[in-house]
């Protein structure tokens, strides 16, 4: 089994993995093990090279070192256990690490990460399903239905494989033999063995993963440290069911900040109060799935070829609130910014420090608002010095007063 891996991977399992039940050596934490790589890069060595000699240029504890990589015939042992359970290993630097993890979390990726299934699903454009495990009847119909529209148009689910919002998608997607990725934060070793499982991974339609140790069991850290996984494996994320608290609202926080994919959260009935701060903070409301069985979810969470018409429609100067309250069932702080932001920059463009002065908001909720004003084509950007202002119909931003103004932001 050890002869599959690459000899950088296996000096990484080395360094890295949590493979022993032994009070030896601690295995190095991912931001330890780029510290390590960073050196070897500058030496012009790899990993693989400290198995034959530790450089004594290297700025480490040498010792620990050492302990770590005179593991192999515990490694051995361990990837003979996990080979009669079909788990595999790769790499980050690999040609098979996912390509999305690589590119969006960089060095926050796990060097290691262990699978088993269909490693093809790794790289699908997928769709990734989260909530509540307390989940509402009406959000635990939403998930399953949105597993099963995935099913229909080839998207992949990546999900947490928790009871609740995580399962209900998972099962709307295998019933309709559609492929899914769960990202696991309790043990591999166990899941690969629930008999719910393996007829849909012997069938490739299901995907197994975790970057933790695949014997290990369950912690609060691993369950928010993974949600970064989920969000960079897709390509767009839903959030089903949120409190304002746990696992789904700080990962869909998170999301936000690090912009690892496009997130939806669902607005139509009885939603939680997590659901509405997230629209609040700006995640765009997905429709009812039911009542619009036309819906394209590639076209309208992918390529957002759905956000431009829903948006105009929340800004409808006739009626904005009976349009806004249609499409997501409560007011967003997004759209009154924009509509009361329209109406003072009728005097001319302003600065976004000023702006954030002006509507007492910290800066960072301002400038997301912002971008996302711009890429609705309701502001335009000036520079020297940077200002925003209302678009008029040719385009350039309006400089002073203008009785069309509030119809220049609509267009």
């Amino acid at each position: 089994m050890l002869e599959m891996l690459s000899s950088d991977t296996q000096a990484t399992l080395l360094l890295v993995g949590d493979f022993t039940r032994s009070n030896g050596a601690k295995p190095l934490t991912t931001v330890e093990y780029n510290k390590l790589a960073k050196q070897l890069h500058e030496l012009n060595l790899r990993p693989a090279d400290l198995v034959r000699e530790i450089p004594k240029q290297l700025v480490a504890d040498r010792d620990r070192l050492k302990g770590l990589l005179s593991r192999g015939t515990s490694l051995a042992l361990a990837m003979e256990r996990w080979s009669q359970l079909g788990i595999k290993v790769v790499g980050r630097g690999d040609d098979a690490y996912p390509k999305s993890l690589r590119k969006k979390l960089r060095g926050a990726a796990s060097p290691i990460i262990y699978y088993a299934g269909n490693p093809e699903l790794m790289n699908a454009e997928a769709i990734c399903v989260v909530g509540s495990r307390n989940v509402s009847d009406a959000g635990l119909k939403f998930a399953t239905e949105l597993g099963k529209r995935c099913a229909t148009e080839g998207l992949c689910v990546v999900s947490g494989d928790a009871r609740g919002t995580d399962r209900a998608a998972m099962e709307g997607s295998l019933d309709n033999k559609g492929c899914v990725v769960a990202v696991l934060v309790d043990s591999l070793a166990k899941a690969v063995l629930a008999k719910r499982n393996r007829a849909a991974i012997l069938a490739g339609e299901l995907l197994l993963m975790t970057p933790y140790s695949p014997e290990g069991g369950f912690t609060v850290y691993k369950a928010m440290d993974r949600n970064k996984y989920m969000y960079a494996l897709s390509s767009a994320a839903v959030i089903v069911d949120s409190d304002i608290k746990g696992g789904t609202w700080s990962g869909a926080v998170e999301n936000e900040k690090r912009r690892w994919t496009s997130a939806f959260v669902r607005m139509d009935t009885e939603v939680p109060l997590g659901n509405q701060r997230l629209a609040e903070m700006g995640l765009r409301p997905i429709p009812p799935l039911q009542e619009d069985e036309k819906l394209s979810l590639r076209d309208f969470l992918i390529s957002n070829r759905g956000e431009d018409t829903a948006q105009r429609n929340l800004l409808s100067e006739t009626s904005p609130t009976e349009a806004h309250a249609k499409a997501t069932g409560s007011q967003s702080l997004y759209n009154h910014f924009l509509r009361d932001l329209a109406a003072w920059l009728t005097d001319g463009p302003q600065k976004e420090a000023t702006i954030a002065e002006r509507f007492d908001l910290e800066r960072s909720q301002v400038k997301r608002w912002l971008d996302r004003a711009l890429e609705d084509d309701a502001l335009e950007r000036l520079k020297r010095p940077v200002r925003y202002g209302l678009r008029s119909s040719d385009g350039d931003a309006v400089q002073a007063d203008s009785s069309n103004a509030q119809s220049d932001l609509l267009l």
